[in-house]
């Protein structure tokens, strides 16, 4: 596993700045299938987790900026966080849902509608050709309310529990010095399905002999750190002969910054994730419509930068660049699995809040996901293999087996899955490691209002929460639960269903 990458290791960062992952991330907005949430909803035993229930808080965060979705009864129009459809003027993005459309998908204008079935446009966090964070979206606008008070280079080390089994505060480092930080009424964590289950377990509250292994006093004795899901993916770069990708030469030019800066144009304002695509591999998925396969499509090429960006073994690159850098122009056909039946963990390797913890991901442990990865290269196969990509010589970068896999021979089943373990890389959407559930679910971290048990005045709000991955990028999911559970702290009415 990970022949292919950096020490043999996936690289998981994580958004340690203000607005969190979405200030960093792919900027991808995408909700899910509504079964995810009836899902949630039968597990935790809470009907208000259903998607009748969610989607008046999807709706309340967003503010789509395009003219045909905003007339949706499925879409928001005036919340804070903007979201733009992309590609719809890429040559590129119209070739990608011509071929889809030549072998047979439909064509959907909104993933977030009714179904989320055949290729379409991105939808992502964006306005105006820029980024649009939670922390532009949330925070900026209120940053002269008297009540908020925002603390940057600031290092949460544990939250504080009196002998009562009372969250009272958070202990933090700022400016190389500890201060405690009290709470009147409750503390939140919402640092993310990494950092928030170390933070807890530092604090006491996680797996009992774990803690006590590491001299660390209980508080309460939970799982936190199981239940570790996430997203995988891999990539299948395409040449082609036709100049109508992004040139990452020329978007990583002065010319190019300018071009932004200045007039408001150029490959810098153009997210490479122009497209998307959702299907139904297994039998249960297509009688549902329930999509366990994700295409993303990157409109432009992978080359030697791209290749450290994600980790790929100095060795594998320098094998790799010669093919990539035979052609300036392509694309890459993504394939990512969305339900995945494999489960991992977490858990403290010290004391010391500044060690990583360990993680055990368990990438691929079922077989079930390695087939839905393996219906997914098929798929980008007969879509490089159209008529419409024909015309503008889409082929596969490489035409020969990478060292790692040279056992196998090339474009055969064996080498493609030798391929795929060699090269698979986090989509970072952990998710997961505090799961909520039912009175007497005894897996769960916290309930369904996403109280931590055992611990009064302690709530987890990000997707740590998630007793199952949503089918989708997450974070258009972490932005409902905060709009939703805000409505529970404040003991407001939920939004109608």
């Amino acid at each position: 596993m990970f022949a292919g990458l950096q020490g043999r290791r996936s690289f998981w960062p994580r958004g340690v700045v203000l607005g969190g992952s979405s200030s960093v991330n792919g900027m991808l907005h995408v909700r899910g299938s509504r079964h995810d949430f009836d899902r949630w909803a039968q597990y935790t035993g809470d009907e208000s987790w259903d998607y009748r229930h969610v989607l008046p808080y999807f709706k309340k965060s967003e503010g789509v900026a395009d003219d045909h979705l905003a007339t949706s009864n499925f879409r928001g129009k005036d919340g804070p966080m903007r979201v733009s459809v992309m590609g719809k003027d890429s040559e590129m993005s119209n070739k990608i849902i011509q071929a889809f459309q030549e072998i047979g998908y439909p064509y959907n204008k909104d993933y977030n509608g009714r179904t989320m079935e055949g290729i379409g446009n991105s939808q992502m966090s964006m306005y105006k050709r820029e980024r649009w964070s939670t922390a532009r979206g949330y925070i900026h606008p209120i940053l002269d309310r008297g009540n908020l008070h925002v603390s940057l280079h600031s290092f949460v080390l544990k939250v504080i529990i009196d002998d009562r089994n009372r969250a009272v505060g958070v202990e933090v480092l700022k400016d190389n010095r500890k201060i405690r930080v009290m709470a009147k009424k409750e503390v939140i964590l919402s640092a993310g399905a990494i950092q928030t289950p170390q933070i807890l377990m530092l604090s006491g509250v996680g797996p009992a002999r774990q803690l006590r292994d590491l001299g660390i006093q209980v508080k309460a004795d939970l799982p936190v750190g199981q239940n570790l899901q996430d997203h995988v993916f891999f990539y299948m770069p395409i040449a082609i002969s036709q100049p109508i990708s992004v040139d990452e030469g020329a978007a990583d030019s002065l010319w190019a910054y300018v071009q932004h800066v200045v007039f408001g144009t150029g490959p810098l304002g153009r997210p490479a994730q122009e497209n998307l695509f959702f299907t139904s591999i297994t039998e249960r998925a297509r009688s549902l419509d329930w999509p366990d396969l994700q295409i993303h499509f990157y409109s432009r090429y992978m080359n030697r930068l791209g290749m450290r960006a994600v980790y790929y073994d100095p060795d594998l690159i320098d094998e790799l660049t010669p093919y990539r850098e035979a052609s300036p122009y392509g694309w890459i056909c993504r394939p990512s699995l969305l339900q995945p039946r494999s489960v991992g963990n977490l858990s403290l390797s010290s004391r010391d809040p500044f060690d990583d913890p360990v993680i055990h991901a368990n990438y691929l442990g079922r077989r079930e996901d390695m087939d839905v990865l393996m219906k997914g290269l098929d798929i980008c196969q007969k879509v490089v293999k159209s008529k419409t990509m024909a015309q503008i010589g889409s082929r596969l970068t490489e035409s020969k087996s990478i060292s790692v896999c040279r056992q196998h021979k090339f474009d055969s089943p064996a080498y493609w899955e030798c391929y795929i373990r060699a090269t698979l890389l986090t989509i970072y959407h952990p998710s997961g490691t505090c799961k909520m559930g039912g009175d007497n679910d005894a897996s769960s971290v916290v309930d369904s209002a996403l109280r931590v048990r055992g611990v009064a005045g302690l709530r987890v709000i990000d997707a740590s929460v998630m007793p199952f991955i949503v089918s989708a990028n997450p974070h258009a999911n972490v932005v409902m639960l905060a709009e939703k559970v805000a409505d529970v702290i404040r003991a407001r009415p939920g939004l109608p269903p």
